[in-house]
This record gives C-alpha cells, structure tokens and sequence, in this order.
C-alpha cells in the first residue's frame, strides 16, 4: 500500500459535502444472504468515512497548516483502505481555497490547493455571509470543477448542510452549480447535491 497523499487519485474521493459515511446502491449481487435469508443482497459501489481537518481554526483566515488546520495523514488514509473504505470525504473551507480578499470568484490559493484532494464546509456561506450570489457560486464550482474534471475518482458535494437559507434559493443555487460544473466539462463523475436544514 501507498503511504502518500498520491494514494488519493487511486480512490474515489468526495468533493465537498458532508456525511459521516457514503455508500451508493449497487445492483443486487445475489438473492440468498449468508444467512440463508432470502432477499436481494447488495453491495456498495463507495463506501467511506470523513476525513476532517482542513475546515479547522475558521477564525484564523488563511491559517497555518500544522496549526489551524491539517490535511488527512497518508496513514489514516492506508488504516481505512485495509479496512474496505474506497471513498474518503475531506472537507475544506473556501475562504482558504478562495481568500477573502480576492473573494469567492478570484484565483485559488496554490498552496491551500495543493493540499485539497476534496469538500467546502462552509453551510452555503462565505466569509461570514450567505452566499447569494448564483453567478459566484457558479464561478466558484467552474473554477474547482476545471481543477478535477479529468479526475474520475472525484464525487463532487457541492455544500454541507446549508441552512437558515430558502429551500428554493438553495435549489436554485445548487443547480448553478451542477451546470457550472458539467459545462466545465466535468460530465462523468457524480455530483451529490445538499438539501437545506432550514
């Protein structure tokens, strides 16, 4: 086994969005389980585990790695990869890929970018605020989405678990999103889009 972040690009990773554990259906593998039970039996195509870190320290914008925020370590990666996971969710905040002060449509930080392998934590806000503006978060997702397109062992989640904000404000700026990202010419990998907690 690889110990090495380079170990990412042969698993299915997760771009941004948050659940503890992803698994997607996959066909049924047989109809009679170990047990003897009748029943279609599936298997999951990902299955998977958070891996936190980089969305840490918020209150220090850009922050040190090391200090207020870190990257998963390629040995908590392997321990997962020999116990069956192959998909690994890692969150990071967008005020550090995209600083504040050349905002949410401006060039991504090279050094934040060089670290991020995944998943925005940021509850559709950013720098503080809601973010509003569709066409922002559109550019944001184009912008991302042109970094990872030729990646197929990317998922992108596009935004942990907005809330406060419309449903339909939501939708509308999630859909932007997913057209931002396939007009991008990221159109084969998934695309796993947030619901509001209002």
């Amino acid at each position: 086994m690889r110990s090495s972040l380079s170990a990412f690009a042969s698993l299915a990773i997760l771009l941004s969005g948050k659940t503890a554990a992803t698994a997607i259906y996959a066909p049924p593998a047989s109809t009679t389980n170990a047990a003897g039970c009748s029943g279609a039996l599936t298997k999951f195509q990902f299955f998977g585990v958070n891996e936190s870190g980089a969305e840490f320290g918020s209150q220090n914008i850009p922050g040190v790695l090391g200090k207020d925020y870190t990257w998963p370590s390629p040995s908590s990666i392997d321990y997962f990869v020999g116990k069956g996971f192959n998909t690994f969710r890692v969150t990071f905040l967008m005020e550090r890929l995209n600083p504040p002060s050349s905002g949410l449509t401006g060039p991504f930080d090279a050094t934040y970018l060089s670290g991020l392998t995944t998943a925005t934590h940021n509850y559709m806000r950013y720098n503080g605020a809601i973010i509003s503006s569709n066409s922002d978060f559109s550019t944001f997702w184009t912008n991302l989405a042109n970094q990872f397109k030729s990646n197929s062992h990317v998922i992108f989640d596009l935004q942990n678990e907005p809330n406060g904000i419309d449903a339909t404000v939501v939708a509308a700026s999630m859909q932007a999103a997913v057209n931002a990202i396939r007009a991008a010419g990221a159109t084969s990998q998934l695309i796993l889009v947030e619901g509001t907690c209002e």
